[in-house]
């Protein structure tokens, strides 16, 4: 049985590392895209009791996201597509947040 050098090890954990980005990168664009979703559900509910719900739903998958997004290392471009989707979904649970009942972006 032989010993893993430094070299295989170090790459091994750049490997892991790599995956682990890849995976919290498409977490925080799932729970962007939910918390897009709950805005629009907020948006078409008649119930307010409801639209309170998806707006609490919408606000806890937002934070979610920039949760993890403080803790994954991405490639500049595909962090600028992220910051415009965090900026479109925010204008809208702002807007919920504030009363508003609707909102170009749904």
């Amino acid at each position: 049985m032989s010993r893993a050098t430094l070299k295989e090890i170090s790459k091994s954990n750049e490997v892991e590392l790599e995956r682990h980005n890849d995976i919290a990168a498409d977490f925080v664009r799932i729970e962007l895209e939910l918390a897009d979703t709950f805005c629009k559900l907020a948006l078409e509910s008649n119930s307010p009791e409801k639209t309170r719900q998806h707006r609490l739903n919408a606000r806890r998958a937002m934070n979610a996201a920039f949760h993890t997004l403080t803790k994954v290392e991405m490639k500049e471009k595909e962090l600028e597509g992220l910051i415009t989707r965090i900026e479109e979904v925010k204008a809208v649970l702002e807007s919920l947040e504030a009363g508003g009942s609707t909102h170009p972006s749904c």
